[in-house]
């Protein structure tokens, strides 16, 4: 990364982000920063059953874009808030069903 001090420009974090928790740094990694620990540690604090609300949230969104692309024809969506990295992402699902399906997405 050459130092990479600036988001953007290929720049995947910045060091003034290594600092503090960002959703948009994938979740699943053998090497988390410390301050997405200490944030996902704190959220399960207050909300116990949050990490099965969001993995019946990710349920949810893989059943709704298996519908659209596969009863109802549809072939573009757009995914909104795409930051977070997760398996079977919308644009992988879509295109599963129709190689022909274009998701775009955005994270802010």
């Amino acid at each position: 990364m050459n130092g990479c001090t600036e988001p953007g420009n290929g720049c995947l974090r910045s060091q003034e982000t290594q600092h503090r928790p960002d959703i948009r740094r994938p979740q699943r990694r053998k090497r988390q920063l410390r301050p997405d620990r200490d944030a996902a540690d704190a959220i399960r604090e207050i909300a116990a059953d949050g990490q099965r609300a969001a993995h019946d949230n990710r349920a949810f969104h893989g059943r709704a874009v298996r519908f659209l692309a596969r009863e109802q024809g549809i072939s573009q969506f757009l995914d909104i808030g795409a930051g977070m990295p997760a398996d079977q992402n919308n644009h992988e699902i879509a295109s599963g069903i129709n190689e022909a399906a274009r998701t775009p997405s955005t994270t802010r």
